[in-house]
């Protein structure tokens, strides 16, 4: 380090008296200006300063404290400085309060500090802080051959001798004292005007910089001193100076000081050793604190741990317990944001209104899958279930192909009674990863048979409900999307199930209260109806919100007499298929029915006498959905028409049903123009169609749908935007019913995490499950056939092949250019806009 310029000495000169002759003030022995990239102490050697303003090397008088100190007014200079130094010396005027450039203390150590320059300030050194400018600082050199223990007292505050306090009383602005002082030293510092800040010399940097910000650099600076120090002496004593034009180095202490020189020798009696013996021991016991609380800040964050999760105030849930998982599949932020305001404009609601949903929110997830930063929903059910990343279109299936326990499996296996509750078929991703094992989702005949206990452990599901009827019947029956003649629906009633596949037999079960278990009802062919249509056929379809109370009576009543209580999945599943379309109206409706089901578990979890809770999250968002989108070249409106989406009686699904159905009639084309209008009234609530969204709905050569230029003609006007018609990366939300019980899922969570609370809040081991699914005699007679790779997967389906990406990320490769883009005026659905 350097030592102060000859101006800045010049200009605390001026300070001492206006009325004095100039004289040179010794700061060397006390002060050294803080240079980046020096880190060594400084221990200044003598020097003569020669006077160029041609003053008188008059001894000063003896500084005298004042009360009220004025700003000094002097803005002397002196001439051009010629040391060889690395700092701009011109940017600094400590006196004249100009700006400079600030200099704040990042870190306080216990034997220096760290400055936000870069710069360390080792060695035991303090640090000065004026006008954002730092100096090392060492008010025990004020003693002859002083060391910084000299300064310690019996309660271990430092008590700086009155003579280094005269430093002080020169610079302006007036320094706050951030140090542990006695009482007698704070004393003597306020009769100097100088205010005494904080006296936690731990907390120094953060409450000097708080100051700092709140009142700003040139009004306040600070005096600061590392707590800890060393028997032998911190810093080597100071050689004698040569003789000089000027005077020795006990001169430069007593003309600073106002104080003689020569002192007694202090001797270390028992006294002084106590006062070290007790400040190592608090030091010992701080530092022992610190690592402690550093320990355990990592032991919390560690991604997963079956043994150590911060389970809150109240501590890992013991004894019998419920479980209801959610899954609002295909549904981001952005999706809740369109409804809440969809819900207050169609009921007539205030600005504040919000869903049951918005009263729960608890966290969010990262969705990415193992092969893709864009998950798929097979790979997002995979992180639920098993908790374990995997690819694209794997049903609780690793990337090296071998099947992973899933929660549903390990809770069955534990004597809990399990269920799936969709809206899609049951034999979609999302309900197949937790009850199934595949290579890819496409395999819906085998999930359907592994769901009904065609399975390596046997039957684990004892309650299910949803679509997907088409993949229980033979393909010799109607209706049926099988690819072999296998009757799993006669299958599912020789193994025991209760059977249900319209609306009569959902009626039967009376709420729940007059269920057989294990239970089984396919209540549509394929999907069921997205809401906003099947609102008009409640007489064929049960709703999301019904299946969900009366599967929570039927598991209730279940193990009413049982050590253990249940475990639920419920999906929402059809947010994602509106998503898909890019059609708002349908989503809407979608996600107004989940938020019912929400309210319907939280409120049996509420009145239930089994402690349980609810846990509710999405896989992925779909459509990359925007409420506000810009139509023309013209600066963008700021808004989006929620009124547009309550218009729409029916989904663009529904209309491009019935389109199709009235175009195999075979009219001519006025009369297909026509209806084509009068179904857009009807079902969708659009009175101005252009002509060329008519001619896009009616052209057989269109590569888009009907229903995509259906929802995109409901999107424009409602100003709503989508990026895609597939999924997208945002992170999503997780709510629950009780944040005290979901306690380690507050804050960002990868998706793996919520698999992890999963079994952890139940008890599982999910680990053994999957050992026992590799062990198997499914898995090891077929994987031990020497020769036979391939077959090891046969119970999960043809394999991969080496050209399926399962365990790492895609790079570009010029799709842009090869792929077929939209022009400037596409919107991807047919129609030139």
């Amino acid at each position: 380090m350097q030592p102060p310029s000859l101006q800045l000495l010049r200009a605390l000169r001026t300070s001492i008296s206006a009325n004095t002759p100039k004289a040179t003030i010794p700061l060397c022995a006390y002060l050294a200006r803080v240079q980046p990239h020096i880190t060594s102490s400084f221990a200044p050697a003598s020097r003569n300063y020669s006077n160029s303003n041609g003053s008188s090397h008059i001894r000063p008088t003896r500084m005298v404290s004042r009360s009220h100190p004025s700003k000094p007014r002097s803005h002397d200079r002196g001439p051009e400085s010629q040391e060889d130094t690395q700092t701009d010396f011109a940017a600094l005027n400590v006196l004249g309060n100009i700006p400079s450039p600030t200099t704040a203390v990042d870190a306080c150590l216990d034997t220096g500090f760290h400055l936000d320059n870069g710069v360390k300030i080792t060695g035991g050194d303090g640090v000065l802080l004026v006008a954002g400018e730092a100096f090392t600082w060492r008010p025990w050199l004020g003693k002859k051959n002083g060391q910084k223990s000299d300064m310690v007292n019996a309660k271990g505050q430092f008590e700086v001798d009155e003579q280094a306090w005269g430093l002080l009383d020169l610079v302006w602005p007036r320094p706050g004292s951030i140090l542990p002082l006695s009482p007698e030293t704070r004393k003597h510092i306020n009769s100097l005007g100088i205010r005494v800040e904080v006296v936690d010399t731990r907390n120094a940097a953060a409450q000097f910089n708080l100051l700092a910000t709140e009142r700003g650099v040139s009004e306040i600076a600070a005096a600061m001193i590392p707590i800890g120090w060393k028997d032998e002496p911190l810093l080597a004593p100071r050689p004698a100076s040569e003789q000089s034009s000027i005077r020795n180095a006990e001169e430069e202490d007593a003309l600073l000081t106002g104080e003689r020189t020569s002192r007694r020798d202090q001797r270390r009696g028992w006294g002084f050793w106590r006062e070290v013996g007790l400040f190592a021991w608090a030091l010992i016991a701080t530092v022992a604190v610190i690592v402690i609380a550093v320990v355990y800040q990592h032991e919390s964050s560690r991604t997963r741990s079956h043994e150590k999760e911060p389970w809150g105030p109240g501590g890992k849930p013991t004894g019998k317990r419920n479980l209801v998982f959610m899954v609002s599949d295909g549904m981001g932020p952005t999706s809740l944001t369109m409804t809440r305001s969809f819900k207050q404009l169609t009921q007539g609601l205030p600005a504040d209104d919000v869903l049951v949903l918005d009263k729960h929110l608890l966290g969010t997830s990262r969705t990415r899958s193992s092969s893709s930063l864009v998950t798929d929903s097979a790979a997002g059910a995979t992180a639920f279930s098993c908790g374990a990343k995997s690819y694209n279109g794997a049903i609780s299936v690793l990337p090296d192909h071998s099947p992973c326990g899933t929660v549903l499996e390990a809770a069955s296996l534990a004597g809990y009674k399990t269920g799936l509750v969709v809206t899609t078929r049951i034999t979609d991703a999302t309900p197949a990863c937790f009850a199934s094992h595949v290579n890819l989702r496409q395999y819906e005949d085998q999930i359907a048979e592994q769901e009904i206990g065609e399975h390596p452990l046997g039957r684990v599901v004892d309650l299910i409900m949803g679509g997907g009827r088409c993949h229980f019947l033979p393909n010799s029956t109607e209706g049926s999307c099988r690819a072999d003649d296998r009757d799993l629906v006669a299958i599912a009633k020789d193994k025991g199930f209760s059977y249900l596949d319209d609306r009569k037999g959902f009626d039967s079960l009376n709420g729940g209260t007059q269920a057989k278990l294990p239970l089984l009802g396919l209540f549509a062919e394929k999907d069921i109806p997205f809401e906003i249509d099947r609102r008009t056929q409640n007489d064929v379809y049960p709703s999301l919100d019904e299946m969900a109370r009366s599967a929570l009576q039927i598991l209730s009543e279940a193990t009413k007499d049982s050590e253990q209580g249940f475990f639920l999945m419920i999906e929402g599943s059809r947010i994602d298929h509106a998503g898909h379309g890019n059609d708002p109206a349908a989503q809407v409706n979608e996600v107004l029915a989940y938020d019912k089901a929400f309210a319907t578990v939280v409120d049996f979890l509420e009145r239930d006498s089994t402690p349980g809770v609810l846990v509710g999250t999405s896989d992925h968002e779909t459509g990359g959905l925007a409420v506000a989108r810009q139509l023309h070249a013209t600066y963008p409106e700021y808004l989006w028409l929620p009124g547009v989406l309550a218009n729409a009686s029916h989904s663009a699904e529904f209309a491009e049903k019935e389109l199709k159905d009235y175009l195999k009639e075979g009219n001519g084309k006025s009369a297909q123009e026509t209806y084509t209008r009068e179904l857009l009234k009807k079902a969708l609530g659009v009175d101005d169609p252009s002509q060329g969204e008519i001619d896009a709905l009616l052209d057989p050569d269109n590569e888009s749908p009907p229903s995509y230029v259906f929802a995109d003609m409901i999107s424009r006007r409602a100003q709503v935007g989508w990026s895609t018609h597939g999924h997208s990366g945002v992170d999503v939300n997780i709510y629950a019913s009780s944040s005290q019980d979901a306690w380690p899922l507050q804050g960002n969570h990868e998706n793996t995490e919520v698999g992890s609370f999963l079994a952890d809040y139940l008890g599982l081991d999910v680990d053994a499950i999957t050992k026992r699914l590799q062990e198997s005699e499914f898995w090891s007679a077929s994987a031990s056939t020497e020769g036979a790779e391939s077959e090891s997967f046969s119970w999960m389906g043809n394999p991969l092949g080496d050209d399926v990406r399962t365990d790492s990320l895609d790079t570009y490769h010029g799709d842009y250019k090869r792929k077929r883009s939209f022009g400037a005026d596409e919107c991807g659905c047919g129609v030139v806009h």
